[in-house]
């Protein structure tokens, strides 16, 4: 490969020192663009990491419905952790969108880390190689320029001294041979061959213009277009702080050069030597003016100056500008001419144009004569000298410009090489980073990615988010409100429960509590114990239902509520009783006997429909009863009975015993509905006969069908149990959720057989005991019942005296009073004090409710 030593050389010097120039420039460029390429790769992926971090930050903010609640509480001392953080952490949504979050802000920190290792490992680099270098190349093709222009005015400054000597010599031939050289009158000065004859003066004056290398203008008219043109293009900016005495507008030297460079003169070679010495002259001739310490001496960076008020009164017409400010000189030309001189030889040239040719002549030969140098041996010894030193200084500042070029060319070689390896190293250097970055990255991801399908993205996690979700925020099953909905549990009056008619005019209310309920003594007088305190309205459907299979009834009773085809039958059965209307021989002020009308109106309707639609009807018409067949205030007896697996059964029996006899005879006939359609085992001779016997049978498995009646997974269904076991609705009016384990424990206690023959038989005891009390009661007071007949096949009872008892062990005990001393044959013994309520349940309507 040839060298760059050997490479550069031209004859004119110029051409190889520019194009080696060039290349430096043009190497320096290149590097520059890198370091930009790099600086913006740089600042691409660290606004990545800043925007990233942003996205992290504003994803999860405080009130973020993807956090959780903190599981860390302060103390004094410091900071105690929950105990829940123990446990096995569960996947939700919530910790999915976290774990996304985190890998956003990952990200922007690993991208944060790929612009600081491009910063150290590959931008610094190269800033450092650009900082070291081109200071270096700056000052070398300065160096060159100077040394080219000190060449180029050497050179002329010899051709100068050649001329000179070249012209005395040949005078002082002429001078020899005693002639002299007539010229033609009609030839102007400066035909002769050779070089033209001049004064002494003149040579000076030619000397020093073509030293200082000036560019002359002919007219004032060029020199006034010279400045008005660089006036106008030349932009100005105002001060930043105004000097009194100096213009507001100035401009820098650097406009200056680039507008002389871009508008070169006519001969003139704007190098930087040639520009900073023009740019002198122009301060020398108060041309431009400089408002510093140091602005009297020109530099083409970094200054600034303003126009003269005489430069802008030339542009402008409207002034003149003196000899002395007319010429401008630089290191290679006169920039401004003697217009003084020329303003007088364009005058002696008008008059001269007048005279006669002959005078012109004369006058010519007069001028040719005062003007031509006179020979002399002193001036060839003098020129000679000047010649030689002349001539010395172009052979050694062209020896330093080939030692310059052959240095410094050995020196951009060196430095061409390092930076091309620069460039490539650069760009491997930053491939590397990437790839390392990019490896890691995608690494990372891959974890991330693996973990979200082999362990986040499950069915698993669906149905628990969905689960939990539902338990966060679901407000709990189907509860029929009777509640209003601004009426607020704290101020709520229970005695509006049961105010609710279908018939205000009768009073007549179809979902009154069970114990208020038309029952099936009121009709039949010879009924079993069993079920004598049975809902008339309850009976009748469930024995309309019975006529159907029992694997459609199972369906039926595990089909969730259709509401739709519970309110079509509804709205009938409200109509009906809207419209009741009583019979001639129905006595309206016999409430009793009322309400047995519509009931059976209602029940005689209700059953010519289908068994789906009757059924329906059944388990609406349980679940808006105002209170349940089990009552609410035995619900927390029951549910914590069914916390203690030991023993729980003596507890359930015990605590159903004490229910209202009218709620247990609904519930007994209830359970042995479902177990004879769910052919579970049945209770002997129940419905056909009171003797009834424990027959302690073995328990059978009871689960499945347990779960199948407590299954809420289908649209609209409820738990069994929740249609006759619900806690309080003042309690519960903003939801309920079921406790479903417990709900299963306590229906397959109310299955076992063994239970509900118990139950049985402490209901039969109950009845007894209630028709003991009730004879005695009448005959302790005296009073003597008539009984009405009746034409018709419904008869009506005496209402039950309503009295609460808790158990059937603990019987009401006549409270006797001392034996008196009053007219009447009876003894104290068959007195006694009439039961008063205990309870919280409403008093309206429940006047003539039934008690054991």
């Amino acid at each position: 490969m040839t060298r760059f030593a050997n490479a550069y050389w031209s004859p004119d010097y110029r051409s190889g020192i520019e194009s080696l120039s060039q290349q430096s420039l043009d190497s320096l460029d290149q590097l520059h663009e890198l370091r930009k390429f790099i600086f913006n790769y740089m600042n691409y992926h660290h606004s990545n990491s800043g925007y990233m971090a942003k996205l992290a930050r504003e994803s999860l903010p405080l009130d973020s419905s993807f956090r959780s609640e903190r599981n860390e509480r302060r103390i004094i001392s410091g900071s105690q952790r929950s105990t829940s953080e123990s446990k096995p952490k569960e996947f939700d949504v919530r910790h999915v969108f976290k774990e996304f979050v985190d890998r956003t802000a990952l990200e922007s920190q690993m991208q944060l880390n790929l612009a600081s290792e491009i910063e150290s490992e590959v931008l610094g680099k190269i800033t450092g190689f650009i900082k070291l270098h081109e200071p270096q190349i700056k000052t070398t093709l300065d160096r060159f320029d100077e040394l080219l222009d000190d060449y180029d005015d050497s050179r002329q400054k010899m051709e100068r001294t050649k001329r000179k000597y070249d012209e005395l010599v040949r005078l002082g031939e002429l001078e020899g041979h005693d002639h002299r050289i007539e010229h033609d009158p009609d030839e102007s000065y400066g035909t002769l061959p050779g070089t033209p004859e001049k004064p002494k003066h003149v040579y000076e004056s030619e000397e020093e213009g073509e030293r200082e290398d000036g560019l002359k203008f002919e007219s004032k008219d060029k020199l006034q277009s010279f400045l008005a043109k660089a006036i106008a293009t030349i932009t100005t900016v105002k001060r930043k702080i105004p000097f009194p005495g100096y213009r507001n507008e100035i401009f820098s030297s650097d406009q200056l050069c680039n507008y002389l460079k871009t508008h070169r003169p006519h001969g003139f070679n704007p190098t930087r030597s040639s520009l900073e010495k023009l740019g002198q002259s122009l301060i020398d001739k108060k041309i431009i003016l400089g408002s510093g310490l140091f602005s009297q001496k020109f530099k083409s960076e970094g200054m600034w100056f303003e126009w003269s008020q005489e430069a802008v009164n030339t542009a402008e017409s409207r002034g003149y500008v003196s000899s002395s400010s007319s010429t401008v000189t630089s290191p290679t030309a006169q920039a401004f001419s003697h217009l003084g001189i020329e303003e007088s030889s364009r005058k002696v040239n008008e008059v001269a144009g007048s005279t006669s040719k002959r005078f012109n002549m004369m006058f010519k030969n007069v001028k040719s004569s005062l003007m031509k140098p006179k020979y002399s041996e002193e001036a060839i010894h003098e020129l000679e000298e000047e010649y030689n030193e002349a001539y010395e200084d172009v052979q050694k500042i062209k020896h330093l410009l080939d030692m310059e070029i052959f240095n410094k060319s050995q020196i951009f070689e060196k430095f061409e090489m390092v930076r091309i390896e620069v460039v490539y190293q650069s760009l491997t250097k930053l491939s590397e980073v990437l790839y390392r970055h990019s490896s890691q990255a995608t690494s990372s991801l891959h974890d991330f990615t693996s973990n979200f399908i082999e362990n986040l993205n499950k069915p698993v996690n669906y149905e628990r988010d969905l689960r939990d979700l539902l338990h966060n925020n679901s407000t709990g099953i189907y509860f029929p409100a009777i509640v209003s909905p601004h009426q607020g549990k704290e101020h709520f009056d229970p005695s509006l429960l049961n105010i609710s008619f279908q018939n205000i005019k009768f009073t007549f209310n179809l979902y009154k509590d069970i114990p208020l309920q038309v029952k099936n003594a009121d009709v039949e007088k010879d009924t079993l114990l069993s079920t004598r305190s049975l809902p008339l309205l309850l009976k009748s459907l469930v024995e309309a239902t019975l006529l159907a299979e029992k694997s459609e009834m199972q369906d039926l009773w595990l089909a969730p509520i259709d509401h739709q085809e519970y309110w079509s039958l509804k709205h009938e059965a409200i109509e009906l009783i809207q419209k009741f209307e009583p019979t001639d021989d129905l006595n309206i002020q016999d409430e009793k006997a009322v309400e047995v009308a519509i009931v059976q109106k209602v029940v005689k309707h209700l059953s010519k429909s289908k068994t789906k639609r009757i059924l329906n009807f059944l388990k609406n018409w349980l679940l808006e009863t105002s209170d349940s067949v089990i009552p609410c205030t035995v619900y927390d007896s029951l549910l914590n009975s069914q916390k203690d697996s030991e023993d729980n059964i003596t507890d359930v029996i015990k605590t159903l015993s004490s229910i209202p006899r009218s709620n247990l005879c609904s519930l007994l006939f209830i359970l042995e509905s479902i177990s004879f359609i769910f052919e579970l085992q049945t209770i002997d001779e129940y419905g056909s006969s009171d003797d009834i016997t424990e027959s302690e049978r073995e328990d059978e498995d009871l689960m499945p069908q347990v779960e199948k009646l407590n299954s809420m997974d289908s649209i609209g269904s409820v738990p069994f149990l929740h249609l006759i076991f619900r806690p309080s609705v003042v309690k519960n009016a903003s939801g309920f959720k079921p406790p479903q384990k417990a709900y299963n424990a306590l229906l397959r206690t109310l299955l076992n057989v063994n239970v509900r023959e118990k139950l049985c038989i402490a209901l039969i005891t109950n009845e007894k005991n209630f028709l003991e009390r009730t004879k005695r009661q009448e005959q302790n007071l005296g009073i003597n019942r008539r009984i009405v007949s009746s034409e018709t096949t419904t008869t009506t009872t005496t209402p039950d005296v309503p009295k609460i008892e808790k158990d059937t062990t603990h019987s009401d005990k006549a409270v006797s009073s001392p034996v008196p001393k009053n007219p009447n044959q009876l003894s104290g013994d068959q007195f006694s004090l009439r039961p008063f309520r205990t309870g919280t349940t409403p008093q309206s309507d429940r006047a003539t409710k039934e008690q054991k």
